[in-house]
């Protein structure tokens, strides 16, 4: 399971991300579509560790994996 919850991030002043939510369990799929410049690919960094939230949570297995290393 995947949960995403509150998520928030942004360069200085600019807010990038805020408050973003979803919730995947086993076997589901998610379609993240929109025009340039929305958030796909920070969302994706986000998820994989590229990049550290400012706020809010992400959950895989119900173990918060924010602070984890991308490896």
């Amino acid at each position: 399971m995947l949960k995403v919850s509150n998520l928030s991030v942004g360069r200085g002043r600019i807010s990038l991300l805020n408050d973003v939510n979803f919730m995947l369990k086993a076997g589901q799929a998610l379609v993240l579509r929109g025009p340039n410049g929305v958030g796909k690919s920070t969302i994706f960094n986000l998820i994989t560790g590229l990049i550290k939230p400012q706020y809010g949570s992400i959950i895989i297995d119900s173990k918060n994996v924010n602070d984890y290393p991308i490896y």
